[in-house]
């Protein structure tokens, strides 16, 4: 039996993942992030929603909040996502010019995929 605050905070992370998924498939919304905050690093910001604030397989209230082929779908994606960070730059370039990159292709796509499973 998972307590109130487990409940909750597997809501958020689930409403987590999926802002930073559904912002992964859109590169307008990426570029109007940019525009919108443009201090922002969006190019880097993108990777570390996912890697830093949402997506933890190993997080037991994760585990519980989402089913097993949910938790293959982000698996999936966080090895996409891993990946292309592997391969790119440290400086990643602006979004203006990230979004035109083959890397940056691969974990949107990506994004698109994972998004319909997660829709089921």
């Amino acid at each position: 039996m998972r307590t109130k605050e487990e409940i909750e905070l597997g809501h958020n992370i689930r409403l987590g993942l999926n802002e930073v998924l559904k912002l992964w498939a859109s590169a307008d919304e990426q570029l109007e992030y940019q525009k919108n905050v443009p201090i922002a690093n969006v190019s880097a910001e993108l990777f570390c929603q996912w890697c830093d604030d949402y997506y933890n397989e190993d997080n037991p209230i994760m585990i519980k909040e989402f089913n097993q082929m949910e938790l293959e779908a982000l698996k999936e994606f966080d090895k996409a996502i891993s990946h292309v960070a592997d391969i790119t730059p440290e400086e990643l370039p602006h979004i203006n010019e990230f979004v035109k990159t083959r890397e940056w292709e691969i974990v949107h796509v990506k994004a698109i995929s994972t998004l319909k499973k997660l829709q089921g």
